[in-house]
């Protein structure tokens, strides 16, 4: 659990100033929607529930309360992409799902299961998205599928 109060900040590049989100307090890992009308950012407490701040009316909505890890928006901004659990209590089925804004409805891309030994990042096994916004990963393959290495010493 995260337990600084500081607020989400951002750099008014034109005006030289630090302005903080009202209400960001107790939000983390924000994310710019790409037409620059939203961030996504998650809550600091265990449910890591996920938020979205409407600039134009300055406030948050939560828009998914499961738990949730690693946002990222779609390249046209109509989804967020994220982790979640069918069982967050046990992290159980974790798999990849995608929130459509317009309707908040939610689509699942890929049980995370299927997909192998992933290596851990921060909070869980990192994700992301490529620029086709399917799904990206990091595979822990270890030193098993390594055949041969060719080294120069110097």
């Amino acid at each position: 659990m995260l337990r600084t109060k500081e607020p989400i900040q951002i750099v008014d590049i034109r005006s030289k100033r630090v302005l903080a989100l009202p209400g960001s307090s107790e939000f983390f890992s924000p994310r710019w929607s790409p037409d620059g009308r939203f961030i996504a950012a998650m809550t600091k407490e265990t449910a890591f529930k996920l938020m979205l701040f409407y600039y134009s009316s300055r406030k948050w909505t939560e828009v998914f309360g499961s738990r949730m890890t690693y946002p990222s928006w779609s390249h046209d901004g109509k989804y967020i992409y994220f982790q979640n659990w069918h069982d967050p209590v046990k992290h159980v089925g974790e798999r990849i799902v995608r929130l459509r804004l317009s309707d908040r409805k939610v689509d699942n891309i890929v049980d995370v299961k299927d997909m192998g030994r992933l290596t851990t990042g921060t909070i869980v096994a990192w994700s992301g998205l490529a620029p086709d916004d399917s799904p990206l990963f990091a595979r822990d393959i270890s030193t098993s599928e390594i055949f041969a290495l060719d080294v120069e010493w110097p």
